[in-house]
């Protein structure tokens, strides 16, 4: 089977744990589960699912038994998805994949069941830009925080867990310092390097620590894990150089 054959069974298999996901997940309050029915659908409403399925490869590569790593898996998935519902709000962009983003489905909830108002504070002219984007925040957290518990409720050795949670909350953190220096690289003229340094934290922290959590989840050496994860760093930077031209 090629490439494209291999990612498209991955996909199909990842898609079905996201499925089988959703329709368990239960709020007790309606209003929390709106959010939750429009986070599955800003999910599975497209992407390659290629962050996770990077995972299942390196865990597979490394003689895990297949069926035990979709549900980590979706931890990335649902990292990578947090990040992009606060991307949607940075930019302003009311739709993604073709469907509408988290703080748009938000804006238009409070329109239907409240009137619009005039909000004077120091961010926000509306009351329902307000709130469409206090709950697509909210919303991206959530994300986040359910990422890490696909890890957490998993059946592999606590020891494990711990370093694949480390390389999890490591990830978030350095993908949040790229998106700071996105943000901040708009008020200055920056140079290649400034470049390259920050889609290696926005995007290619992000793929090398999905591949080390797989390789990590079957237990790896450090060598092996390491020589991995700079494999898919340059694998990731050329995925990013690519997307932007």
């Amino acid at each position: 089977m090629n490439f494209e054959g291999q990612l498209n069974e991955l996909k199909s298999k990842i898609d079905k744990r996201l499925e089988l996901f959703f329709r368990k997940i239960r709020a007790k309050n309606d209003f929390i589960s709106f959010n939750y029915n429009n986070i599955n659908r800003y999910i599975t409403g497209g992407g390659k699912r290629l962050r996770p399925a990077a995972l299942v490869m390196a865990y597979k590569g490394f003689n895990g038994r297949e069926e035990e790593i979709y549900d980590a898996a979706l931890s990335v998935e649902f990292l990578h998805n947090s990040t992009l519902i606060h991307d949607d709000v940075i930019d302003e962009d009311d739709s993604r994949r073709g469907r509408d983003s988290v703080h748009k489905l938000m804006g238009d909830y409070f329109l239907k069941n409240s009137k619009e108002a005039d909000y004077n504070g120091p961010l926000f002219n509306k009351s329902s830009s307000r709130f469409a984007v206090s709950s697509a925040i909210f919303d991206g957290n959530l994300l986040y925080s359910l990422g890490s518990l696909f890890l957490l409720n998993s059946t592999f050795d606590s020891m494990l867990v711990n370093k694949a949670m480390k390389a999890y909350s490591n990830a978030y953190r350095v993908v949040n310092q790229g998106q700071l220096l996105d943000v901040f690289f708009e008020l200055k003229e920056i140079q290649e390097k400034d470049y390259l340094s920050m889609i290696e934290q926005k995007t290619g922290n992000l793929f090398k620590a999905s591949v080390e959590i797989g390789a990590i989840l079957a237990n790896a050496n450090n060598e092996q894990v390491e020589r991995l994860a700079k494999y898919a760093m340059k694998a990731a930077l050329a995925f990013q150089l690519q997307d932007d031209i």
